[in-house]
C-alpha cells in the first residue's frame, strides 16, 4: 500500500475541519432564526379584556398573563407513576389567560381563562 504524502493528510484533515466548522455554523443561524418576536403577549380580546379586569381588582390583588399551569399546579407525590404522569399530562402545555395572586405572597388566588375565538378549533 503506498504511503500517503503528509501534506495530503493535512490537507484533507483541514478540509474535513472546515467543513465541520462550516455545518455547525450553518446549524446554529437556522437556529437562531427559528423564532420571531410575538406582536403581542394577548389576543385582541384578551387585550381588551385586561384593563377592564384590572380596574375591578381589589387591593393587594396582582394579575399575571398567560401562566402555565404546571406553574401554579403540584401534582401530588404520593400517587403512583402512571396516575402522576397522567396527572402531569392532563395539564402540560396548558396554560391560563390570567392569573390573580396576592401581592405580598404571590400566591394564586384564581385563573381565568376567556372563552374567545382561540378556543373556537376543533382540538380544543
Amino acid at each position: 500500500m503506498p504511503k500517503l504524502h503528509p501534506l495530503i493528510l493535512v490537507a484533507a484533515a483541514a478540509s474535513l475541519a472546515v467543513l465541520l466548522l462550516a455545518r455547525a455554523w450553518i446549524a446554529a443561524r437556522r437556529r437562531a432564526h427559528a423564532y420571531y418576536l410575538r406582536q403581542s403577549l394577548f389576543t385582541p380580546a384578551e387585550a381588551a379584556f385586561l384593563p377592564v379586569l384590572e380596574s375591578a381588582l381589589p387591593p393587594g390583588i396582582r394579575v399575571f398573563g398567560k401562566v402555565r399551569l404546571e406553574d401554579v399546579l403540584g401534582v401530588r407525590s404520593d400517587l403512583d407513576r402512571g396516575e402522576g404522569q397522567a396527572a402531569r399530562n392532563r395539564i402540560n402545555r396548558k396554560h391560563v389567560d390570567f392569573l390573580l395572586v396576592r401581592s405580598g405572597t404571590l400566591a394564586p388566588v384564581a385563573g381565568i381563562e376567556l372563552d374567545d375565538r382561540s378556543h373556537d378549533a376543533a382540538d380544543r
